[in-house]
């Protein structure tokens, strides 16, 4: 007879396989990291973007994963009323069938879940903090174990933001924070320091066959991944990004513009820089005479990585489209919009590399790129000389997932 555990039920909510690449590409991080434990496992994937994910689903085949939808209607009209319907009425509650679609009822026979939110629980988001409470507080009222893996959250000192990080936070079993603030911000919020544990990116385990490694024999000069997000923000952004390429171009750099996130749906605007892609790419060449190439659509997160590891230098807007120039070895610069970038940086001693976007002028940014692509070499031998550390840092929030599946009481050793 064999000694190998039941099988058990993972579900993984607030991560899609078709939103954005960073969504993806931490989604098919920890799926990986899943199938590769000495355990019979079933994974349950709970998409905020049931649609085109299902259709993805159909061109992908992943052995026993199941899709099933956790669109922000479903959350408010079915998990919401029915999970607190079943909390009375246990005996609604069904055995978990290994097929896609199911609602909240089987869903509440999962052994673990797994929130991948990129972001949660942050001062400014207050309109997602419903999908950052809805998706786990079912869960929480049925006593299913939950756990956060790496990702940025706070400030919360907003009260609507700390008092919905306090009515859930608490009762998870294992909270990653992905750097140093987000810790910070998890403990003035007033959440037990016991079940923080500071780990990197889940999409560092994500590896990727790369172009080349030197960083100075690498042909392409520059690669820039735009964020919508940031645009929408900053009425300057754009126009800075034309004028410094157009100089870039004026000197001969080699530069392509890269869409991180893009969706399947042309027509669908949030998490797609497709059409401001397109845009800046007009412009630079009505202005400057040269086209330049928009790379990205259709490309799966590690197919993302392995073009950033074409360039000498990455400037980017979309966090993992950071993560994949770090974990490339590619010397980034970096225009974000929150704390959560500069906390991965920092980890690899590159943390003057994010550029303040207040007040920045084309000549300012020019400069900072032209600094760091004399550097390139050094920036590249900062960032080698921690990648494998904090892989490996990655790698532990799974091993004491393994552990907690075997043994529910077992206490985490990623700290």
């Amino acid at each position: 007879m064999s000694d190998r555990p039941a099988r058990k039920s993972i579900g993984i909510v607030a991560a899609t396989f078709t939103g954005n690449r960073g969504a993806e590409a931490m989604l098919s991080a920890v799926i990986e990291q899943l199938q590769g434990f000495d355990l019979d496992i079933e994974i349950h994937v709970l998409s905020y973007a049931y649609h085109e994910d299902s259709k993805w689903i159909e061109k992908h085949t992943i052995k026993n994963l199941y899709l099933h939808s956790a669109r922000p209607m479903t959350l408010v009209f079915n998990w919401l009323p029915l999970a607190i319907l079943g909390r009375f009425s246990p005996f609604l509650k069904r055995p978990l069938p290994s097929h896609s679609g199911f609602g909240i009822f089987k869903l509440l026979s999962l052994d673990l879940v797994i929130d991948l939110a990129g972001v949660s629980f942050m001062d400014g988001r207050a309109k997602f903090l419903p999908f950052n409470v809805l998706t786990l507080w079912p869960f929480l009222l049925h006593e299913i174990p939950v756990v956060k893996l790496s990702q940025a959250m706070g400030p919360m000192k907003r009260w609507i933001t700390r008092f919905a990080a306090r009515f859930v936070l608490p009762q998870l079993k294992f909270i990653g924070a992905r750097g140093d603030s987000t810790e910070c911000y998890l403990k003035e919020c007033g959440i037990a320091s016991n079940i923080i544990y500071n780990v990197p990116d889940t999409s560092f385990c994500l590896r990727a066959k790369l172009n080349n490694l030197d960083v100075r024999s690498r042909e392409r000069d520059l690669c820039i991944i735009p964020s919508s997000l940031v645009d929408s923000s900053d009425l300057s952004y754009r126009a800075i990004l034309v004028e410094t390429i157009c100089e870039l171009l004026s000197g001969g750099w080699r530069i392509s513009l890269i869409a991180h996130s893009w969706r399947t749906n042309p027509n669908i605007i949030r998490n797609n820089d497709v059409p401001l892609c397109l845009l800046i790419a007009e412009e630079v060449e009505k202005q400057s005479g040269k086209p330049i190439s928009v790379i990205g659509p259709g490309l799966c997160a590690v197919q993302l990585k392995e073009e950033i590891s074409r360039y000498k230098l990455c400037l980017s807007s979309r966090f993992h489209g950071m993560i994949g120039a770090i974990d490339t070895e590619t010397p980034v610069l970096v225009l974000g919009w929150s704390h959560k970038y500069v906390e991965v940086l920092d980890q690899f001693g590159i943390g003057d590399c994010s550029i303040n976007r207040n007040g920045l002028t084309k000549d300012q940014l020019l400069d900072r790129i032209r600094h760091s692509y004399r550097d390139c070499s050094d920036l590249q031998s900062r960032m080698h000389s921690h990648l494998e550390k904090v892989r490996e840092a990655s790698r532990r929030q799974f091993s004491w997932l393994q552990d907690f599946l075997v043994e529910r009481n077992s206490v985490p050793t990623v700290g």
